[in-house]
């Protein structure tokens, strides 16, 4: 592939640092945060690169590379061919047949999107849709038809097209869910009812044996070579952006083609994410939380501020307000003596006050206590459930009988 084309995956981060990944024959990433992030495909022949298209900060992912994750910012993972996590996941894999009639069901039942790249067929198959048609309520399953135009050509047996699409998916969340351990990071999908209730109607529509997390898949046909087809910078602004919920996985697999000595190289990727109107649905009180959410990221940033300047010079690798794993004292650090009583001292490291003493319990109680005449005993105790969350601590006995 790489005499003929080269490829790259372009992601704009906001601290202004460009991830760019060449294109390898088969790999599966992970990005964070496309909902927000720009993001695109250029592609141009074996010497190209996107010079005109990238800032002064690169972050390079080159194709030789089987394996990275990103264990600091946690912004971008990917595995190929060789590594351990193909080795392992890879078998899930169709065959090579069934991956060929995948690709042709994809051109003869897709559909062109002109606002990104003109040299795409995509089937989108997901929960959630684009709309809440039934009262409000976000659709079980949606697939723009193509299971219904599957059974009607005789020329493709339905069946065997999603469950390919099914083992393509469950080969992606395995690999991810594993990066995403190896990064000290969170699981995707952690809300069971929310699997239960829309997640698990894609499994059963493409037969996946197990309970993965995906609500949202998206089957794209690529032509790399000899016409060189560009996917523009856009976000996925249908993504959720709610921890657990925020990463874009892909499976892609680039074919070489030969046609009367004609080479004829194309792309097929499965994009796998989860979908911003489900979660709205669901926890319908998120918009009501953001100003407390928004004051929280103030403080966290705040903090890690600090501490960035209290490490700055003394190790790469410094503590985060979610993994204290690298906080250590040293006499190197800009320490303090503080007299705690007459005659005696202490040598302490003064850093922000954090988020968790900030957005403490006690921040309930005048609320709790203001409204005690008008709320009944299971609102109260409703009331408790997301104080004793933010507080990480069991005090609501005490509150509930003060109130």
């Amino acid at each position: 592939m790489r005499d003929y084309v080269s490829s790259y995956l372009l992601v704009h981060t906001e601290d202004g640092e460009d991830i760019v990944s060449k294109l390898s024959p088969l790999e599966v990433y992970s990005a964070d945060n496309l909902y927000s992030r720009r993001h695109g495909r250029f592609t141009g022949d074996k010497s190209f690169y996107p010079s005109n298209n990238i800032g002064d900060i690169v972050h390079s992912v080159g194709a030789d590379a089987k394996c990275y994750i990103d264990k600091h910012a946690r912004y971008f993972h990917i595995a190929r061919e060789g590594s351990s996590y193909l080795m392992q996941h890879g078998r899930l894999l169709p065959n090579i047949n069934l991956l060929q009639s995948l690709c042709k069901a994809v051109v003869v039942h897709g559909r062109h999107d002109a606002t990104r790249s003109n040299g795409q067929f995509r089937v989108n198959i997901g929960c959630g849709g684009q709309d809440r048609r039934n009262g409000g309520v976000p659709c079980q399953l949606h697939d723009s038809g193509f299971r219904k135009h599957l059974e009607a050509d005789p020329q493709f047996d339905s069946e065997l097209i999603r469950r390919s699409i099914g083992q393509c998916t469950t080969m992606i969340w395995r690999v991810c869910q594993d990066m995403q351990m190896d990064a000290n990071d969170s699981p995707m999908a952690p809300d069971i009812v929310r699997t239960q209730m829309y997640s698990s109607h894609l499994a059963k529509y493409l037969m996946m044996k197990e309970e993965i997390g995906f609500e949202d898949v998206t089957i794209v046909f690529s032509h790399l070579h000899p016409i060189a087809n560009n996917v523009a910078y856009h976000v996925d602004s249908m993504n959720d952006s709610v921890a657990g919920y925020t990463r874009t996985c892909c499976l892609s697999i680039t074919f070489l083609l030969l046609d009367n000595e004609i080479v004829n190289i194309v792309q097929l990727q499965v994009i796998a994410n989860f979908r911003r109107v489900i979660r709205e649905y669901l926890v319908p009180f998120k918009k009501a939380l953001s100003p407390a959410t928004e004051s929280a990221k103030r403080y966290l940033y705040r903090w890690q501020r600090n501490i960035n300047r209290i490490y700055a010079g003394t190790t790469r690798r410094v503590p985060t307000p979610f993994d204290r794993s690298n906080f250590f004292l040293d006499d190197c650090l800009s320490y303090e003596t503080i007299q705690i009583h007459e005659g005696i001292t202490g040598e302490y490291l003064l850093t922000e006050i954090g988020v968790s003493r900030v957005m403490s319990f006690s921040m309930y109680i005048h609320h709790l206590t203001k409204l005690k005449t008008r709320l009944r005993c299971d609102e109260v105790d409703f009331l408790l459930c997301p104080a004793n969350l933010v507080a990480c601590q069991q005090k609501g006995n005490g509150i509930l009988h003060s109130c």
